[in-house]
């Protein structure tokens, strides 16, 4: 699936996760540990510390959710801590295969379409669900003990999960006046995803259907990039959820 580039998702390769050698199982650290730097790119190269960065990476995009192990997420307790050694395993064959970088998803989104993600990590009024994120926390922590870096989009260009459809649902849709809205609507054919018709008046979506050929108002994901009540919580929610802290090793998601 696309995703959304530039600013909407983390820094290439950045190491969010605790560094090599940082128990995730273990108390959390009395401080933080200086974190690796990001990737970057000078001349059309990739460069970490100065040096070529060339890597292997892996797209294992349901890797923090329950989605990932068909629902069955196995969770153990040590010191007073939940593991999960699904996950674990999962970074152990990665590292012992020379994979660098893993790609995660960021975003799961509740009630958004074409998924069913429990818990999810943003709940409908945009704030994080901890449950959720807990899971994401400890992905992340533990792709850092085995040395990987992650990228980590916020946003998908498509709508599973928490597409771009989803924020301009939850706030131009349910928090805008009508006059601020001035929403298009695409009429979808629920079977064959087919765009019918676009609209400013969802009722037209209705007058389409039949019962052999449902039709839906899906509203449409251009207000994404248009709307500043879109881009202003959607901003607000990435300042959110990279100031907050891991949990399992103290850093923030900024690196």
């Amino acid at each position: 699936m696309r995703m959304l580039l530039g600013t909407l998702f983390l820094c290439l390769t950045a190491n969010m996760g605790c560094d090599s050698g940082t128990r995730v199982d273990s108390a959390p650290l009395d401080a933080p540990r200086a974190a690796q730097s990001f990737v970057q790119v000078t001349n059309g190269q990739f460069q970490a510390d100065g040096k070529p960065f060339y890597f292997v990476g892996s797209n294992f995009y349901r890797l923090a959710m329950a989605e990932a192990f068909q629902g069955n997420v196995i969770k153990e307790f040590k010191n007073g801590r939940v593991t999960f050694p699904q996950i674990d395993k999962v970074m152990e064959n990665y590292a012992t295969e020379g994979f660098k970088v893993i790609r995660l998803w960021g975003f799961a989104c509740d009630g958004s379409k074409g998924s069913s993600v429990t818990p999810p990590f943003i709940n409908k009024d945009l704030s994080l669900n901890m449950d959720g994120i807990q899971q994401l926390d400890y992905t992340i922590a533990s792709a850092g003990q085995h040395g990987l870096r992650v990228i980590l989009p916020l946003v998908n260009f498509e709508h599973e999960y928490c597409g771009m459809e989803w924020w301009v649902e939850q706030t131009l849709a349910k928090q805008a006046s009508p006059s601020q809205r001035n929403m298009t609507w695409s009429c979808v054919e629920k079977r064959s995803h087919h765009v019918l018709k676009l609209t400013y008046n969802p009722s037209d979506c209705q007058a389409m259907n039949r019962p052999d050929n449902p039709v839906e108002a899906v509203v449409t994901k251009e207000h994404f990039y248009s709307s500043d009540i879109v881009k202003n919580a959607f901003k607000n929610h990435v300042r959110n959820f990279l100031s907050r802290t891991n949990r399992l090793c103290r850093k923030t998601f900024k690196g």
